[in-house]
């Protein structure tokens, strides 16, 4: 089948400015892909109907939202009787849900947009890609339903798991150690001032690679690095990644594990919970602001708190903090708190140290958690947490699901190739 358009447009003979030419080219170029289409759903019908055994039941009138703007085509309402069920041969064959505007395309571009700009600034550059006027409650809508799908699909491999003790989906391949950063970050809440979610991230890698040998400083790419967040609690967000690990890095077949977190207390849970026989590492960094903000300003106290704690002297530190107490240097309150915290963290103050001769290229082993930060900003903090942003946790959690699939490229485009299907 093939289908044709002529383009011609009208050049005064002193010409015209670069600018004019290119918006009566595009212009043009338009309204041809809109015939276009319209040529090619009628040929694509006519071939359809001519093969399937089905009885016309009259046309029917749809508009499509498409990469050129918003047409109008006519397609026949047809009874299928191989099937006894009534139908649209085109729809179907075109990959067209029904009672939905857009085209897959189009709606892989709002997403792409979504990602990066509030849904005001998506929908005005939408708008201006397509030639057409697009409300931003339209595109925040189709960003809610694509991310409960996203959810949605999750959510049956997690059941598959934990519900139906199946087998995960997994690659096989059996990796010499995981790294598992873990953190979480405060997401502004509609629910009134000052209310925030936590939203929680894992990045999961089994390496590091040099960028350049030759740079100032060392700058390290993650290997097979894969990102999961979400606005669940504890207890679905271990299940889930979980089950994320599993079906792209066959966690459960990898030699070691290692896990680093900043201390809080839900981190260790989650390790216990859904990641059996990982060994815990304290991310130093927090440990030694911590350590600073109990001493309140007093420098050589701090470094004295910090050589116990690194030395693995955690007793006789909790033993000076005690005493601290006692002589007004902390407050109650102060003294539990940390108390608590170097109980719970105690075994992982050097936890990666135990990997030192089972484990090849060092710098892997890592006594922070810069992976995890640095994709908490990217991932949540630059969308979510600008200046006046409030948000739903439905909300937030159906985007964030769209830019946790952004981060791989494949499972992206695999995505909106299902959409079309």
């Amino acid at each position: 089948m093939m289908v044709r358009t002529t383009i011609e447009i009208n050049i005064p003979e002193d010409g015209m400015k670069i600018t004019t030419l290119e918006k009566i080219i595009f212009k043009e170029l338009w309204k041809a892909g809109k015939e276009l289409l319209c040529k090619a759903f009628k040929g694509i019908e006519e071939n359809v109907l001519a093969k399937e055994d089905v009885r016309k039941e009259g046309k029917r009138e749809r508009w499509m939202l498409t990469r050129f703007g918003r047409i109008k085509f006519s397609r026949y309402k047809v009874f299928f009787k191989r099937e006894r069920r009534y139908g649209f041969a085109l729809d179907e064959k075109l990959g067209l849900p029904s009672n939905c505007e857009p085209t897959p395309s189009v709606r892989e571009i709002a997403g792409n947009l979504c990602l990066a700009y509030p849904y005001r600034q998506a929908a005005f550059l939408l708008s201006k890609i397509l030639g057409e006027q697009v409300n931003h409650r339209t595109i925040w809508r189709w960003i809610q339903e694509d991310g409960k799908t996203l959810k949605g699909h999750l959510k049956e491999k997690r059941e598959e798991i934990f519900t139906n003790g199946e087998a995960p989906e997994e690659d096989g391949k059996e990796r010499e150690i995981i790294v598992v950063e873990i953190d979480g970050t405060g997401v502004p809440s509609r629910e009134g001032k000052g209310c925030w979610m936590e939203a929680k991230l894992g990045v999961m890698y089994t390496g590091k690679e040099l960028v350049s040998k030759t740079a100032k400083h060392k700058r390290y790419i993650l290997k097979e690095k894969q990102v999961y967040a979400s606005l669940e609690n504890v207890d679905e967000f271990g299940k889930s990644l979980f089950t994320v690990g599993e079906n792209k890095l066959s966690l459960t077949r990898a030699k070691n594990m290692l896990v680093v977190g900043d201390g809080d207390p839900w981190i260790k849970g989650l390790i216990r919970d859904w990641l059996p026989g990982a060994v815990y590492q304290l991310d130093h960094f927090h440990l030694k602001r911590n350590i600073s903000k109990l001493a309140h300003g007093d420098k050589k106290l701090a470094q004295k708190m910090l050589r116990l704690a690194l030395g693995g002297k955690i007793d006789k530190l909790i033993s000076l903090i005690n005493t601290g107490y006692i002589l007004g240097k902390f407050s109650e309150d102060e003294a539990r708190t940390m108390t608590r915290y170097l109980n719970t963290n105690r075994e992982g103050i050097w936890g990666s140290s135990a990997f030192k001769d089972r484990v090849e290229g060092k710098e892997v082993l890592v006594k922070g958690s810069g992976a995890v930060e640095k994709n908490i900003d990217i991932m949540i903090a630059r969308r979510f947490k600008r200046e006046g942003m409030k948000w739903s946790k439905e909300g937030a959690s159906n985007l964030l699901a769209l830019r946790v699939l952004y981060q791989d490229e494949a499972d992206w485009r695999r995505f909106w190739n299902q959409q079309a299907a």
